[in-house]
């Protein structure tokens, strides 16, 4: 991590410098939304889980890629959209439409989210800084979308 990698980190997480209004609603309405949603009391998650909720309830992906996500992460992707279809990360089965979830990309996944951010299809990305520093890479495949990557 650079030292000025922080800042960038927090200008971006407040929605300075994010220019596309699409990204800038996701980023400021969905990643770090503080409201509770109404499946959150049941579901017992941690805020990390609490976000993969609103991001699947957002943007209502039709294939979810996965690497990492835990069982109970997992359970509350698919209480947003109970008819996603989940699989692990293969390149060759990518819609138009899909999203790709990494855990831990600058740990162990470095090295696929470095191909995820290569592939030529990939639009819009977001290198997301957890607490406990974690991180979590979303890829999204929209060709609708410009090819950018926000560092959040």
């Amino acid at each position: 991590m650079t030292p000025l990698e922080p800042l960038q980190r927090w200008r971006h997480r407040h929605g300075f410098g994010i220019h596309s209004p699409w990204a800038y609603g996701f980023v400021r309405d969905v990643l770090f939304e503080t409201a509770g949603y109404y499946a959150f009391l049941s579901l017992k998650g941690t805020p990390a889980d609490e976000q993969l909720f609103r991001v699947v309830r957002w943007a209502k992906p039709p294939l979810l890629m996965q690497e990492g996500i835990s069982d109970q992460g997992l359970g509350h992707i698919i209480a947003a959209q109970p008819d996603i279809r989940i699989q692990s990360y293969d390149p060759a089965t990518l819609e138009e439409d899909s999203c790709v979830i990494v855990e831990d990309i600058h740990g162990d996944r470095r090295r696929l989210w470095r191909d995820i951010l290569a592939h030529p299809c990939r639009t819009t990305a977001f290198d997301i800084a957890l607490p406990h520093g974690q991180t979590r890479g979303m890829a999204f495949f929209d060709t609708a979308r410009q090819r950018q990557l926000y560092k959040v």
